[in-house]
């Protein structure tokens, strides 16, 4: 999936945290795939909530996002 380059420092910031949430998780002794854990973050949402956050009316959101998903089945 291709972000917004405006979303490429969040993501990279929120992928860091994932990382060592799962460091501490492992050295917690508990069982942990730290990439699975990394990927299982639905980035694919991200510009849908940043626009919802930035004031976007929720049916405009559901519009663009119902059409770029259509292209991709398509």
């Amino acid at each position: 999936m291709i972000l917004k380059e405006e979303l490429a420092a969040p993501l990279r910031v929120m992928q860091e945290f994932a990382r060592r949430i799962a460091k501490v998780s492992k050295e917690s002794k508990l069982t942990i795939d730290e990439d699975e854990y990394v990927s299982s973050f639905k980035v694919e949402l991200m510009d849908a909530v940043i626009q919802w956050c930035r004031g976007v009316p929720f049916t405009d959101i559901l519009k663009v996002n119902f059409f770029l998903l259509r292209l991709k089945v398509l």
